[in-house]
């Protein structure tokens, strides 16, 4: 085997992992969501709402990359007498900057300090919290990223070795 075939198919393998784990860690964050909307409730009270702006920085961005804007929500909430904090919108908080400006200032505007909530907690862990509960739509783009990277991996792969085994004969 060559050795730009070896770096194919290291690439491939990488990305062939790497859409693994996309697509399994969306299907279980899906799963947790979805699990939520059965979960027990309590009041809770906004206390932090704003949106954070970070600047990109490093190589990547020698040109200047745009800002990314993430929405923080805070809210503190009572579970048997015990008043705890949280900070999940969704179980998809990670993915937030990805939609820039207007989604950041928008929860934020439907987040405002001192507004009343509804809090999902899970019963068994009552801080694990989330405002928004149930199914997410952004919960089927990241596992579909996933197995489009992980299928296109597998053709690479298979290429790279259908190539290989035709070279040889």
């Amino acid at each position: 085997m060559e050795t730009r075939q070896i770096i194919y198919l290291l690439i491939s393998i990488g990305f062939l992992c790497f859409g693994l784990f996309l697509a399994y860690s969306g299907i279980q964050t899906e799963i947790l969501s979805i699990q939520s909307s059965s979960w027990a409730t309590s009041q809770g009270v906004i206390t932090h709402s704003s949106v954070i702006v970070e600047q990109p920085s490093g190589s990547s961005c020698a040109r200047g990359c745009p800002p990314r804007y993430s929405p923080l929500i805070t809210y503190s909430y009572n579970v048997n007498g015990k008043v705890l904090d949280g900070t999940n919108v969704t179980f998809f908080n990670n993915y937030d900057n990805v939609f820039g400006f207007n989604y950041a200032y928008q929860i934020v505007s439907e987040y405002p300090v001192g507004s009343n909530v509804t809090v999902h907690y899970n019963p068994s862990n009552p801080s694990e919290v989330v405002l928004q509960a149930g199914f997410s739509f952004i919960g089927l783009f990241i596992p579909i990223i996933g197995i489009v990277l992980f299928l296109g991996s597998c053709f690479a792969l298979y290429m790279i070795i259908i190539r290989n085994s035709v070279v040889k004969s």
